[in-house]
């Protein structure tokens, strides 16, 4: 993140003293404490903060592109092996809304129909960032098929999108509060995103692969978990190293640590481990 959109530390430190002090005193507990420290400094530093805070995301974003864009190139370091990413392709309904949501009745907001995903956004921002080829492996409803298919396309990733016959693309809806508070909160309906199986699996999506991206999603479902684990043996099988990224924290939340296998073995690559 360039020091020029970071927030003074002093500054920082100084208003969240007071932050602290402030949510003490009115007795602000559990759940209510992030809101209210962050709505806090926001107002007290007129914006800089939500302005500090957004630098980052888009700062961690760039890095993520910028790891998988190596990650492709394998041992040698070059880009000329492919990054193969096995995950997620959803539909994204964003709703741009500020401040908290009025119950009961509408709430003013800015909505949005975008292509997503964390399967797909960890092969788009690889192919941004350079990555000679990317490859994604992912199942859709007819529904949005050709829509994500072309948009996977445009972005530079050569897209294996399975139909599903029964289920719709999955969907999510994220709400964004842009005020103060600058939460996000998703509402997921995972459809056919998570129905993928061993069948859509072939060893020849590994040709000329040099680093196998899976993403944390497929260990939520038991069909899923079973492609994941398919996928991870034929990666070990040819020293394929592998990365795994653990995805949504509330699913974490509830399901623990178990689901997750090791991925270091011959191929290398970081372990996702309970």
């Amino acid at each position: 993140m360039p020091e020029a959109e970071q927030l003074d530390p002093e500054v920082h430190a100084r208003v969240l003293e007071d932050a602290l002090r402030a949510c003490d005193e009115q007795g602000v507990t559990g759940q209510g404490v992030t809101p209210f420290l962050l709505d806090h400094l926001v107002r007290h530093t007129d914006g800089a903060s939500l302005s500090a805070n957004l630098a980052a995301v888009r700062g961690n974003v760039r890095l993520a592109g910028r790891i998988a864009a190596a990650w492709a190139g394998g041992v040698t370091g070059g880009p000329h092996g492919a990054l193969l990413v096995v995950g997620d392709v959803v539909t994204d309904v964003v709703a741009l809304h500020r401040g908290p949501l009025a119950t009961g009745t509408d709430t003013a907001a800015v909505i949005r129909t975008l292509p997503g995903g964390a399967g797909a956004n960890v092969a788009c921002w690889a192919a941004r960032r350079g990555c000679g080829e990317v490859r994604l492996l992912g199942r859709v409803g007819a529904d949005a098929a050709a829509w994500h298919e072309r948009e996977l396309s445009a972005c530079g990733v050569r897209p294996r999108l399975v139909v599903d016959a029964e289920a719709p693309t999955g969907t999510v809806i994220c709400l964004v509060d842009e005020g103060s508070a600058a939460e996000r909160t998703f509402l997921t309906d995972s459809g056919a995103s998570l129905r993928l199986t061993s069948d859509d699996w072939s060893d020849g999506l590994l040709d000329g692969v040099t680093r196998l991206h899976l993403s944390g999603y497929l260990l939520f479902s038991e069909r899923s978990r079973a492609l994941l684990s398919t996928a991870l043996a034929a990666a070990r099988a040819r020293g394929v190293p592998v990365s795994l990224d653990p995805a949504s924290a509330g699913f974490l939340t509830e399901l623990g640590g178990r689901p997750f296998p090791r991925t270091r073995g011959r191929g290398g690559g970081a372990a996702a481990q309970p």
